[in-house]
């Protein structure tokens, strides 16, 4: 793949269309810590928290260590640690396992719509089902009745199957 980088940037260059002459640099690869393969980052959408939001902060550390049974007790410490000093927790990960977004998708426009009556009836269906009911039930299930699309009104929507 790299000995076609030379043809592609000379003909960019005679074309005209090369913006700017590549700088070589020397750098590491981060690897998977589990298989050691080389990973690629790539700019996603990303949902966050406020964690200062309505006292949200202290909420949760009074959670944290009235609320909860710690097996092994050192959680505790680790997650007050993440809590205490994060100014916005990542709700996505770009993954397919876990606790997924409840928000969706207008096929139209791909405005992403975040409704708190999508997120009750996800809670009903987890309840019975278990969170595995967003990939595996039809987003249909989810949708209240009247739901539009904030930008375009249309009332198509899809998952987003844990990826904004």
């Amino acid at each position: 793949m790299l000995e076609a980088n030379a043809g592609i940037i000379e003909k960019l260059r005679a074309s005209g269309h090369l913006a700017h002459d590549p700088i070589k640099y020397s750098h590491q690869y981060p690897h998977c810590w589990r298989c050691k393969s080389p990973i690629i980052f790539r700019a996603t959408h990303q949902w966050f928290l406020k964690i200062d939001h309505n006292g949200l902060r202290q909420t949760l550390l009074k959670s944290i260590d009235q609320d909860v049974t710690w097996i092994p007790s050192s959680g505790r410490e680790r997650i007050s640690a993440m809590v205490a000093q994060r100014p916005d927790w990542c709700l996505s990960r770009q993954r397919y396992w876990g606790v997924p977004i409840p928000a969706v998708v207008c096929a139209a426009c791909h405005e992403h719509a975040l409704d708190s009556r999508v997120i009750r009836k996800l809670a009903s269906h987890a309840a019975a089902a278990g969170t595995d009911a967003w990939f595996t039930m039809d987003v249909k299930e989810f949708l209240p009745e009247a739901l539009r699309c904030p930008k375009c009104g249309k009332d198509v929507f899809e998952k987003i199957d844990g990826y904004p």
